[in-house]
């Protein structure tokens, strides 16, 4: 079998077009990520396309059906927005954030590409303006790398102010002391004289602190 024919990018099948690569399954077969006639994005194996076993996002069971289905129960819920947005920012080169999240490299890991493996090992999302934050914001949308963070926290973490020359926010240089100073939320973290400690207490310091609250 030739690169070309297990490159689907392009190709539309039914009412689906196949806009990239979203990794693979517990089968390790590939998965799709796809854009439906109706709008939705979708996931769909090399093997459902390529045999026709699934021909839309869910929307022809729909309409044949006469009313919506839900597999979950939590299709219009603020967590399944914040699943679907979290795989189109990494996966979806049209989104606007692409260029920050699957532009970099960063990808969805494959068991979340399941919305209930996702809330299996997330929980619930908690009340009040949560959303998920990467711990290492090189790293990928994975169990091990992720929380619950408020955000106005968030937002926090990602204004970095033009005179910072650390590129982490609450880390900078003290120029009188020669060395980096990490703080939160006004909260003085301590002095080091190597950068990637004082980030990595700063980075702690955004779970301890967010939990707190």
């Amino acid at each position: 079998m030739d690169r070309k024919s297990l490159n689907l990018k392009g190709q539309r099948f039914k009412r689906l077009i196949v806009i990239a690569k979203a990794g693979k399954n517990k089968w390790n077969r590939s998965l799709w990520w796809c854009l439906c006639s109706c709008g939705e994005y979708t996931i769909v194996s090399r093997g459902g396309l390529k045999k026709g076993d699934t021909r839309s996002c869910g929307c022809l069971k729909r309409e044949f059906a006469g009313k919506h289905i839900k597999t979950h129960g939590q299709s219009n819920t603020k967590v399944y927005w914040v699943w679907a947005n979290m795989k189109a920012r990494c996966f979806y080169g049209k989104h606007i954030e692409f260029e920050n999240y699957g532009g970099r490299g960063i990808i969805v890991c494959d068991r979340w590409l399941d919305f209930g493996n996702f809330i299996s090992d997330m929980g619930p999302r908690p009340k009040g303006k949560y959303t998920i934050e990467r711990i290492d914001n090189n790293g990928n949308y994975e169990p091990k790398n992720c929380i619950w963070l408020l955000q106005s926290i968030n937002n926090q973490n990602k204004r970095i102010y033009k005179n910072n020359t650390t590129g982490c926010k609450g880390v900078y240089w003290d120029k009188f002391r020669k060395k980096y100073v990490a703080t939160i939320n006004r909260i003085y973290l301590g002095i080091f004289e190597n950068l990637q400690d004082a980030i990595d207490i700063r980075k702690a310091a955004e779970i301890k602190y967010q939990r707190e609250i």
